[in-house]
């Protein structure tokens, strides 16, 4: 059922930095044998090759 995640980090920080636990997050997708889609959000500029991948381009 489920066809879309919208993954971010804790305080919309770079994922990572933050207290979520990715690895239990994509234990449970893996188990639950998800298919849909995940879309990544970024709000740091402290990664040019992120931002300029992920996010609009007005810089």
């Amino acid at each position: 059922m489920l066809k879309h995640i919208h993954v971010k980090e804790s305080h919309r920080d770079i994922l990572g930095e933050g207290n979520v636990n990715w690895q239990e997050f994509f234990s449970v997708l893996k188990r639950i044998n998800f298919e849909g889609n995940l879309v990544f959000e970024n709000f740091s500029s402290s990664i040019p090759e992120i931002l300029l991948t992920c996010s609009y381009p007005y810089i």
